[in-house]
């Protein structure tokens, strides 16, 4: 009896001390939870006021609640973010203001409306170097050892985001609202996993860049280069003769002993990653149809960009294929050109419009008459849909800010089916365009030339 009771005892004991510790595991959790969340609305309070103070204040809060929070995904990745506006702004020694200070530029301002960057000027409005300025030496190892670094961290920073949202089986929670008490916006803020991807692919193409320059030798006395450029003197050839190694490949004999054929070799595969990450990451923004309720998109690729995004993707692509061995190994990113005459059957009015990259963008002018779209001007948007109706003529409507047009691709009058071609200019002397709106003139197009 009494060897059953104390059984009993024991595992109404065990019992308890379960619970005991289930609760404090939770309240602990819950706890950790909360400070994490207070770390990041702390952090955006200071990153969305979109000042240098506040995004160097916002890096201290993330780098102090990464130790704490080193798995949060959010916090890796704003603490990657304020990373690099640390490097690019701080006054500290492994700062880019202080490598820039040692030639004599100076920084003003704390936001985008009034930053700006001085250089030493002399009586003659001539760039002054500063005597103890370094050479293009210092330049290289702050590339190579400083900066380099900050990158590979942010990297790993968003890898432990990425890794984590994809582990993560509730697509709600590959997302972080940045709501609009923190961001001073008129909406809330969605950063998913697509803004992520393309933040990384960036960094990884930066990394690239910085690996290409540090494999070169860069010792060369930046203060004798400006001195000869003001006096228009500056001529490469004897820039090269007078330092011979100048943007020579370094090797494990050279000084710094480098091997730059490795560092090239990095450069390489960062930058194959970075364009596989970046068309990742397009098809991810382009193909995002769940934007939270009430919140707009961090990264969006507007429909009047989205011709510009193509054009870009597709020379990516081609440069890829060529470091991977697959393509061309010499690539050419091809301008295509595309000259239209746009008509108005009402009037007789015509503009001509020049397009460039693959229709991604232009200007016009007109040809007789002015009340259409105006003397001349850019074409601020080009939206080609696909279009199995065809159509033998154009019609638009004039806007306050802009003039937009929707056209059917014609040959000598009649209309080419399959694609129809919509544009928006805006340019000097548009009445339709600066001051009001008018009725939709219906008007033809003829494609002159194509390059």
């Amino acid at each position: 009896m009494k060897a059953a009771i104390t059984k009993e005892m024991g595992v109404k004991v065990t019992g308890v001390f379960v619970l005991i510790m289930s609760l404090l595991f939770s309240i602990y959790t819950l706890n950790a939870y909360a400070d994490a969340v207070d770390d990041i609305n702390n952090g955006e309070l200071q990153l969305y006021t979109e000042s240098i103070s506040g995004a160097l204040a916002a890096h201290t809060i993330f780098s102090e609640a990464i130790i704490s929070y080193p798995d949060d995904p959010v916090i890796n990745a704003y603490l990657a973010f304020t990373r690099m506006l640390y490097y690019a702004f701080t006054d500290e020694s492994n700062g880019v203001e202080n490598l820039l200070g040692q030639y004599g530029v100076s920084r003003t301002g704390d936001n985008s409306d009034t930053l700006e960057y001085h250089l030493p000027l002399d009586e003659n409005d001539k760039y002054h170097v500063p005597g103890n300025a370094p050479t293009g030496k210092t330049v290289r190892a702050y590339l190579h050892y400083t900066l380099l670094n900050a990158v590979d961290e942010s990297i790993s920073n968003l890898d432990v985001t990425l890794d984590t949202w994809e582990a993560d089986p509730d697509p709600n929670n590959r997302k972080h609202i940045a709501p609009v008490a923190n961001t001073g916006r008129d909406m809330d803020l969605e950063i998913d996993y697509g803004d992520i991807l393309l933040f990384r692919a960036c960094l990884k193409a930066l990394k690239s860049v910085i690996l290409i320059a540090s494999a070169y030798d860069l010792d060369i006395d930046l203060r004798e280069i400006a001195a000869l450029e003001n006096l228009e003197a500056l001529k490469i050839k004897d820039i090269l003769n007078r330092y011979p190694n100048f943007l020579k490949l370094l090797t494990d004999f050279s000084n710094p002993a480098v091997n730059g054929s490795d560092l090239l070799d990095q450069a390489r595969n960062n930058l194959v990653e970075a364009i596989d990450e970046y068309l990742l990451a397009s098809a991810e923004i382009l193909n995002d149809v769940d934007t939270e309720s009430g919140a707009e998109e961090l990264i969006e690729i507007d429909e009047c960009d989205r011709q510009d995004e193509k054009w870009l993707r597709t020379s990516l692509t081609n440069i890829r294929n060529s470091l991977e061995g697959s393509g061309d190994p010499v690539v050419d990113i091809v301008n295509k050109k595309d000259e239209w005459i746009f008509e108005d059957d009402s009037t007789g009015d015509q503009f001509r419009a020049n397009f460039e990259f693959d229709m991604s963008e232009g200007n016009y002018l007109a040809l007789n008459g002015f009340n259409f779209v105006g003397l001349d001007g850019e074409i601020v948007c080009v939206i080609i849909d696909e279009d199995d109706h065809g159509g033998a003529s154009l019609t638009g409507q004039a806007r306050p800010t802009r003039c937009r047009l929707r056209a059917s691709s014609q040959r000598s009058g009649r209309a080419r089916a399959g694609r129809s071609r919509r544009c928006a200019a805006c340019g000097r002397g548009a009445p339709g365009c600066a001051r009001r709106r008018r009725a939709s003139p219906r008007a033809s197009a003829d494609r002159r030339r194509g390059s």
